[in-house]
């Protein structure tokens, strides 16, 4: 794409001002991944596929969340009862908040006001507000709660309660639980779709996942994949792909979520946990809790190219965000000379 548009602009360049049509400095993108038994947080520049930095947090870190802007990034410490924030641009803790029991699951809001986590040793959800990283809010849920996702309007939260085989449904502006909805048995995460109609539940003691209508918080169907499932993700560029890591199978399920069955299976190494996307979904990065590894796959082939060493036992892994600009960068209405001067660097930043 980038060859398509600096070709395009060079006889344009030459007729309106002198410029210089070097292709702009490319954002790095970093994966991080909690490693729980050594305490720390590995980041990885996903360039090279080489890590880079070694961060310490909490005792048994376990899952994590990034701001929407990419500055900061929130990592549950089951061990010692806190979220430690990190500070993207310096790779340092600069916070530690205290929350809840055994705190595993974090989901952030799309706005980026509010982080929320899970607390499995007392069956709550913290509420954590962002400008100064400080509790506002507890809610108490069903047994053992661990995963918990948002809503794409930021409208309700979902929790995963595995011991009671339940979801919590939780309204944002109230801060209540609103609805119980039964499930399979052991569900541990979800995912919700990005139009927010559904949303999909591992069951990992009876190998299916439970799809969810959010309109009225009722299953509505329930399907088969490989055994003892935990993680179910959406493909970022086709929603009507998703993927299922499969613990003791020690594979990846490939859904067809219009037809609510497997199309593919990739195998992988023992323990296959977390999954995520580059920004265009072209790649895929998967996991391994039982063997310290991570998985690249080609997400257009479900081939693996890649393997990255972690630390011990890595339980969850995120990118960095990465920002796009419209076509009408100058927000004119229309794609004219000032778009142009933008791409050649002369126009400045996205409005």
């Amino acid at each position: 794409m980038k060859r398509l548009i600096h070709g395009f602009l060079a006889p344009v360049c030459a007729g309106i001002v002198a410029c210089s049509l070097t292709p702009p400095v490319e954002a790095q993108v970093l994966l991080y991944v909690t490693h729980q038994n050594d305490n720390t947080v590995g980041v990885i520049d996903t360039s090279t596929n080489m890590l880079v930095n070694t961060i310490r947090v909490g005792s048994l870190p376990q899952d994590l969340a990034i701001l929407p802007d990419g500055s900061m990034l929130y990592v549950a410490n089951a061990g010692d009862d806190t979220v430690s924030v990190i500070d993207t641009a310096t790779g340092t803790v600069v916070d530690t908040v205290i929350v809840g029991m055994n705190p595993v699951g974090v989901a952030i809001h799309s706005d980026g006001s509010m982080v929320y986590v899970t607390n499995t040793g007392d069956n709550t959800v913290s509420f954590i507000e962002t400008a100064g990283n400080t509790v506002v809010d507890t809610v108490v849920v069903a047994g053992d709660p661990v995963g918990i996702e948002i809503s794409p309007d930021g409208s309700r939260l979902y929790v995963a309660n595995r011991a009671d085989n339940r979801v919590s449904v939780i309204d944002t502006t109230t801060n209540t639980v609103i609805d119980t909805v039964q499930v399979g048995a052991f569900p541990i995460q979800m995912a919700v779709h990005p139009s927010g109609a559904l949303v999909y539940v591992p069951n990992a003691n009876d190998d299916t996942v439970s799809v969810m209508y959010a309109a009225t918080n009722t299953v509505v169907a329930t399907w088969n994949v490989g055994s003892f499932p935990i993680v179910v993700a959406i493909h970022p560029s086709d929603d009507s792909i998703a993927y299922v890591t499969n613990f003791n199978g020690n594979t990846l399920a490939v859904v067809d979520l219009t037809t609510n069955t497997v199309v593919d299976t990739i195998n992988l190494a023992p323990g296959p946990l977390g999954i995520a996307f580059n920004s265009d979904g072209t790649k895929m990065y998967v996991n391994s809790f039982g063997s310290d590894r991570i998985s690249v796959i080609d997400t257009a082939t479900r081939m693996v190219i890649d393997i990255i060493p972690t630390g011990a036992a890595p339980v969850d892994l995120i990118l960095t965000p990465t920002e796009s600009c419209p076509a009408d960068f100058d927000n004119s209405g229309d794609v004219g000379v000032k778009d142009l001067l933008f791409l050649l660097g002369v126009w400045g930043p996205c409005p």
